[in-house]
């Protein structure tokens, strides 16, 4: 089974489109966890249902603290692999979930066909990881204290070879259009506007380190088993 950690603010119409993509299309049950800040002026409208599981924490930074919210919603999600998504993309290949376990290994980055309305193209801005890469990583799906997750998971898997290509096709609505509109980017760069371009400057940089450096933790795993 795969989880799905979703973190969201000020969209609640967007999140349901993006979590009912990702039921509709799912060949068999998954688990989403949709991460949401206490202080939300839309909380009352996140009515997830059935549809998702939705868990509530403290706003930190904004974007800036995205990480965060991503590891809060993955300390609870179910699954032998986990996913990341975001509330402003629709899954769109039918059984995505079956393509993901067919082409995934213990130590794999899953990754799929990420297209927007500017016409870019994709591949890791949505990883999806093992539970036992999780379980190495200390129980947490983002890599050091970066609010770029999925570029430090790109990282890892050039430096360690294991990029898990799947056949799955999903839309991103409004990165290469506006960029991140929600509000938790919206409300982050003001008052954190010295941390939104700290991480900028750790895309080309630290995210490269903490991928090298994981790559390096897995390698670590492997040994210590082979060994007992």
């Amino acid at each position: 089974m795969i989880g799905v950690v979703l973190p969201s603010r000020g969209r609640p119409e967007e999140c349901r489109r993006a979590c009912e993509s990702l039921r509709a299309n799912a060949a068999d049950k998954i688990d989403i966890v949709v991460r949401v800040d206490f202080d939300d002026p839309t909380l009352v409208a996140y009515r997830l249902g059935e549809i998702a599981r939705m868990v509530l924490g403290q706003r930190g930074r904004g974007y800036a603290d995205n990480h965060r919210m991503i590891d809060d919603a993955a300390r609870v999600v179910a699954g032998d692999y986990i996913m990341q998504f975001v509330d402003d993309a629709e899954m769109r290949t039918n059984g995505w979930d079956k393509e993901y376990e067919r082409v995934m290994r213990w130590d794999s980055v899953g990754t799929a066909n990420v297209t927007t309305p500017d016409g870019s193209n994709f591949r890791f801005s949505f990883p999806v990881i093992s539970r036992r890469l999780f379980d190495i990583n200390n129980g947490r799906f983002s890599l050091g204290d970066s609010s770029s997750v999925d570029r430090c998971w790109e990282a890892y898997a050039r430096y360690r070879n294991c990029e898990a290509r799947a056949g799955v096709h999903i839309h991103h609505f409004h990165i290469g259009a506006v960029g991140h509109g929600d509000l938790t980017s919206q409300e982050g760069r003001t008052p954190y506007a010295h941390q939104i371009a700290r991480n900028q400057h750790q895309w080309s940089i630290g995210n490269d380190t903490i991928g090298r450096l994981f790559s390096e933790r897995v390698r670590q795993a492997c040994e210590s088993t082979s060994t007992r």
